[in-house]
C-alpha cells in the first residue's frame, strides 16, 4: 500500500508519525480494495461499500500519537459497517467523528442518529455499527484506547 510517511517535527522532537493515502493513483479495479485497506490501517476493520467503485475517490490523513491517534478522512458517498467479527479482532477504543461536510447517519446499540456538520458522535469500537453518507464527506476522527 502506497503511503506517505513523515514523522512531525516541532522543536527537533517527533510529536506524531503521519501518513497520507489517496485513491488518486490507484487503478479503478483495485480502489475498493485499496480504500477497504486503509481504513482499515488508520481507523477500524470495518466492511466498506460505495455506490460507485469505479468512480469513487478519497483521501486520509493520519497522524498517529502514542495511545491516540487523528485521521482526516474525505471521500465520495461510502456506507461502513463494522461487524461482530471486527469488534473482537481489536483492542476496545472510542472515536469521536466531527463531519466538516455533509451529514452522518449512524445506528449502534438500537439507536440512530444524523450527524450535522460541526456536531459529533462517539461510536464505541467493541460494538458493532452502520455508519454512512450519501453526499462526498470531510470527517475528522480521533481514537483512543480505553
Amino acid at each position: 500500500m502506497a503511503a506517505v510517511d513523515a514523522p512531525s517535527r516541532t522543536n527537533g522532537e517527533d510529536r506524531a508519525m503521519y501518513k497520507s493515502y489517496s485513491t488518486d493513483e490507484v487503478s479503478c479495479i483495485r480502489k475498493s480494495d485499496y480504500w477497504h485497506e486503509v481504513i482499515a490501517q488508520t481507523i477500524l476493520k470495518v466492511n466498506v461499500s460505495s455506490a460507485s467503485d469505479s468512480s469513487f475517490s478519497g483521501r486520509v490523513d493520519h497522524w498517529s500519537l502514542a495511545t491516540a491517534s487523528l485521521t482526516r478522512l474525505a471521500s465520495a458517498p461510502q456506507s461502513y459497517r463494522r461487524l461482530a467479527e471486527h469488534c473482537r479482532a481489536e483492542e476496545a477504543q472510542v472515536l469521536v467523528t466531527v463531519p466538516v461536510q455533509s451529514n452522518v447517519d449512524f445506528r449502534q446499540l438500537g439507536r440512530s442518529t444524523r450527524c450535522s456538520p460541526g456536531q459529533f458522535l462517539v461510536e464505541l469500537s467493541e460494538e458493532p455499527y452502520e455508519f454512512g453518507y450519501v453526499g462526498g464527506v470531510r470527517n475528522s476522527v480521533c481514537e483512543a484506547v480505553y
